[in-house]
């Protein structure tokens, strides 16, 4: 299981928060995404996993990354690992 779906799955946190998955997710991939079918939003399925305190702060407030009509804001479109990376 990777750390994405460690971090997802609700029966990891039977056992209490998973902080070591979370610890390498910060680490190594602050912004994932994840297609994970489970996961029904109103965009579609999946999800962007943001980490970090400043890239969080970054995709909030950039337009790139907000979710408009007509504009699917999962994985795939308004990528927030490009923002958080670059700033806006």
């Amino acid at each position: 299981m990777t750390d994405t779906e460690v971090v997802f799955d609700p029966g990891t946190y039977v056992n209490g928060v998973p902080f070591d998955a979370l610890a390498r997710l910060r680490r190594d991939s602050p912004v994932s995404g994840s297609t994970r079918r489970r996961c029904s939003l109103p965009g579609g399925p999946g999800f962007w996993l943001v980490l970090r305190h400043a890239d969080v702060e970054t995709v909030l407030t950039s337009r790139s990354c907000s979710p408009r009509p007509g504009r699917d804001p999962g994985p795939g479109s308004g990528d927030p690992r490009r923002s958080a990376t670059s700033g806006g």
